[in-house]
């Protein structure tokens, strides 16, 4: 992920169920620079069944393309 101006915090917010539960970010002085986001451990309690998991551009400042790669890790 990157951003077209300099000095922006970028990142992904975590959705499960379609609410935030939390968020992976950087802060990116350059601009037009892919960076890598900080990982997070976000502790959260499951119920039985599916449930749907989404990475969301942070904001309006953060730039995904086809280059970038997001990982999802579940410890149960």
């Amino acid at each position: 992920m990157w951003s077209q101006q300099t000095g922006q915090v970028i990142g992904v917010q975590l959705q499960l169920d379609g609410n935030v539960i939390g968020f992976a970010v950087i802060f990116s002085n350059a601009a037009a620079t892919h960076r890598t986001v900080v990982p997070s451990y976000i502790p959260v309690t499951l119920t039985f069944g599916p449930h749907a998991i989404t990475l969301v551009p942070l904001n309006s400042a953060t730039t995904s393309g086809s280059n970038d790669v997001f990982d999802v890790a579940l410890d149960y």
